[in-house]
Parts: structure tokens; sequence; C-alpha cells
């Protein structure tokens, strides 16, 4: 473990300011070390004399120079450069900065497949407010407002949210991403997103039984009857997988900054949940558990009859 003998800044905001590891010849290993010889601070590195004990000319002045363009950025709130300039496995320190800048999204689908499955329903979340976009209604006006923020969070949306937008619309979503799933692995922390809300003790209630291939059904079978209770439940469970992510989000970037042993003082933003717009329905809840509960049961006779089948052979 390394250990510090200085003291550090405690403003959380100021964590993507003491970043020096992205920097050439200066790395991890570099970057405890101007920490320990109190060069804590782009600022401070700034301001240092044009040479270093521990490091070449030619590196100290590269790395001044590069500071001095991310500073510029950063009082700019360049997050687009300083994304492009910053290694990606340290985007992580920005998130002080980006708060209140970041869109929590969730998308469903008709299923999984990019090619031939489309989008029914997204939802957004911004710390602030519950946005939602559904199709044939809305779904148009979803990339006007995902273009007012500096950076979106997602779980898992790397591999499935994001390719079925880019598609849908035709864009290339080019914000800084934190897709929480990868962060949970990076901290060895295992299980979906459920797992991980009843893990950090973050309820669901009532909506805790359905699940994404439910969301399907739900699309389904109101494209079958037109009835708004199995659309409004539909948009209510897809509301529910984003109104914890910023908790989750938070709660990652102090794992984060503690596994890396980062003396800044943890993030504690307050989050206070707005009341969803729309509400599930009650009935249509109950029906769907039976749907799910019969979907388990038919999965374990085929299994039994498959093991059977073989067993004859």
């Amino acid at each position: 473990m390394i250990s510090y003998d200085f003291d550090f800044p405690s403003e959380a905001e100021i964590m993507i300011e003491c970043t020096f590891a992205h920097l050439p010849g200066i790395q991890r290993k570099g970057e405890v070390r101007l920490w320990t010889t109190h060069i804590k601070t782009w600022s401070e590195m700034i301001a240092h004399s044009a040479t270093h004990p521990h490091f070449t000319k030619k590196v100290w002045a590269r790395a001044r120079s590069e500071i001095i363009r991310l500073q510029a950025a950063l009082d700019r709130h360049d997050f687009d450069f300083l994304a492009t300039e910053i290694f990606e496995e340290y985007h992580w320190r920005l998130i002080p900065n980006l708060w209140g800048k970041i869109l929590y999204l969730d998308v469903e689908m008709t299923g999984l497949d990019l090619e031939k499955d489309e989008i029914t329903t997204i939802a957004c979340y911004t710390s602030q407010e519950i946005r939602y976009f559904i199709k044939d209604v809305d779904l148009p006006e979803f990339v006007p407002f995902l273009n007012q923020f500096d950076a979106i969070c997602t779980f898992d949306g790397e591999k499935g949210d994001l390719p079925f937008l880019n598609k849908a619309f035709g864009i290339h979503i080019t914000q800084i991403h934190f897709d929480l799933f990868q962060i949970s692995r990076r901290l060895h922390l295992h299980g979906g997103l459920k797992d991980l809300e009843v893990r950090f003790n973050l309820s669901r209630e009532e909506l805790s039984g359905i699940t994404g291939e439910l969301a399907i059904v739900l699309w389904d079978r109101y494209q079958e009857t037109h009835e708004q209770k199995y659309l409004d439940t539909l948009v209510a469970y897809n509301i529910e997988d984003v109104l914890h992510l910023d908790s989750l989000l938070q709660i990652f970037y102090n794992l984060l900054k503690r596994e890396n042993h980062l003396p800044a003082r943890i993030m504690d933003e307050p989050i206070t949940l707005p009341t969803p717009p729309v509400l599930p329905d009650a009935g249509v809840l109950q029906e769907m558990i039976a749907v799910l509960t019969q979907r388990r049961a038919d999965e374990e006779e085929d299994v039994v009859e498959a093991y059977e089948i073989e067993e004859k052979k």
C-alpha cells in the first residue's frame, strides 16, 4: 500500500487536477513521486521551476506543457478535450467535476439482436428530473436532449444501449461514458444491476420482480392490446433501471479512490430521488410474475425431459 506523509487537498472537485499518471514519462509511479515532493496539483506543477530533480528536462518540459493545456481546458469546461488527452482508465477521476452534467440512461429493446430488434423506450435521469422517450411517440427528441450533457452513465451500455442508440439515430455517441458494469468488474464486484442495488441497499420496491425479458413481454402486450397499463408498467420499469445509477456511480468512485490509495475526500453528494412520473399497474405486475413463474417451470420441464431422453440412449 502506498503511504503519504503530506497534506492532500481535501476538495473532491480537485481530484482530476491531481492526476499526472497519464503524462508520458510520468505514469503512476511518477504521479506518486510528484505528490510526495509537494507537487500535488496541476497549478503547482505549472508554478514549479522549469526542472525537477526526479525527471529529465525533456520529460518535465513536455509534462508541464501538457498540464497547461489541460488546465486551460478544465477552466473552460472542455470535457471533450480532457477525455481525449487523459487515458480512459483515469476518466473516473473526472466524476466530481462532471457531477450534475451526467445523463443516466437505459434503453429497452424488442430483443438483443442489433440487426433486427428495435428500441421501444429510453429512460433518462439527470439527478434532477426524469425523462422518457417512447417508440412511435417522441423517440426523435432523445438526441437533442442527449446533446445537452457532457457525460453519460449506463449499466453495461457499452455492449447494449450505445450500439442500439448509435444505429437507431445514425449517430456516434462521443460523450465521456461511465459504464457501471465495467467499473464494477474493475472493482471485483459481481452480479447484475439489481444484485448491486441489493448489495448497496438501493431498493426497487414493487418492481423488484420484473426482469429484462419481461420488459419485452410488456411491449408485446402493449402492441397487441394498446392498453396503456402495459406501456406504463414498461416505462416505470425502464425508469427504475436509471434511478440508482448516480448512487452507484458515487459509491464506485469512492471505492476506486480507496483501491488506488488516492488521498482525496470521498464524494458525498446528496441524492434525492424525484417522484417517478409513471407508476406500474399492480394487476400487470401480478400478470408478469405469473408469466415469469410459468417460463421458469417450462425451462425446468425441458431440462428434465432432455435428461430423460439422454438416459434412454
